[in-house]
C-alpha cells in the first residue's frame, strides 16, 4: 500500500479540528462530560489528530502532546 501524502495528513487534522470546533462550541463541559456521543465523536477526532501527526515526524517533534495521557482522561470519564 503506497505511503499517504504529507498533504493529506495535514487535511485529516485541519478536518478533525473544524469537526472538534463546531461540535463544541456551545457545549459545557458538563455537557460534554454527560453526551457520551459527543464526547466519543470528540475524542475519535482527537485519535486520528494524533495518528496523523504520527506519520508526520517533522510535525510530531514540535508539538508537546501526550496522547496515551488524552486517552487516559476519556477512559476516566466513561
Amino acid at each position: 500500500m503506497p505511503r499517504r501524502s504529507t498533504d493529506l495528513y495535514i487535511c485529516d487534522i485541519y478536518e478533525s479540528i473544524r469537526i472538534i470546533v463546531e461540535d463544541a462550541v456551545n457545549l459545557s463541559f458538563n455537557d460534554f462530560k454527560n453526551i457520551k456521543n459527543k464526547r466519543d465523536a470528540i475524542f475519535f477526532r482527537l485519535m486520528i489528530i494524533g495518528e496523523a501527526v504520527n506519520h508526520l515526524p517533522k510535525l510530531k517533534s514540535q508539538f508537546e502532546i501526550n496522547f496515551h495521557e488524552i486517552l487516559r482522561k476519556y477512559e476516566y470519564m466513561k
